[in-house]
């Protein structure tokens, strides 16, 4: 009969817990992903997670709609706009010489942002262009500017996960 010491046993187990773990470390991660975040939708390489109040709506392939359920009217989509040279900042600009609107250019955060601000039955109303500075995914905001702050952690985490995906050294293509 084989008689193993403390020691083998103790790393016999360990060998063996480590074996286990690689082999359903993957299911194990990603149920937990799943506990921890179960409204989660994955959009080109990004986890998004809804607040409480959101609904999703995915209109094309290459477009999330994000809404408030309960509260102001408003809303924040997602769209994938390939680079063609155009900023935020021209399309406000060629959206307010169109309509009665003022703009707005913020130059806070990482990327580029612009806005145009309507009055419309004496409410303010508002259309936020976001390009972050991976490039490619934009974010508009339509609606009430206090609307914004229910949608502030998703902007956040979209521009953080894009911007870690950004190669060290290598800027945003339009700047």
């Amino acid at each position: 009969m084989l008689r193993f010491s403390a020691r083998k046993i103790f790393l016999l187990a360990l060998g063996t817990g480590f074996v286990i773990t690689g082999v359903f470390l993957d299911p194990i991660l990603r149920g937990w992903d799943n506990y921890r975040y179960p409204d989660a939708v994955y959009w080109q390489g990004m986890r998004l997670v809804p607040g409480k109040n959101q609904k999703i709506t995915a209109t094309q392939p290459d477009m999330l709609v994000f809404s408030i359920v309960k509260g102001p009217m408003a809303r924040l989509t997602l769209y994938l706009h390939p680079e063609d040279g155009l900023t935020p900042q021209k399309m406000v600009k060629a959206l307010c010489a169109r309509d009665a609107c003022s703009k707005v250019t913020f130059a806070e955060g990482s990327g580029e942002r612009a806005a145009a601000n309507y009055r419309i039955g004496g409410e303010i109303m508002q259309i936020l262009l976001i390009r972050p500075v991976a490039g490619s995914v934009w974010i508009e905001f339509k609606g009430p500017p206090e609307a914004l702050r229910h949608f502030g952690n998703l902007i956040e985490s979209v521009t953080v996960q894009l911007a870690n995906r950004t190669p060290p050294g290598q800027s945003h293509p339009g700047t």
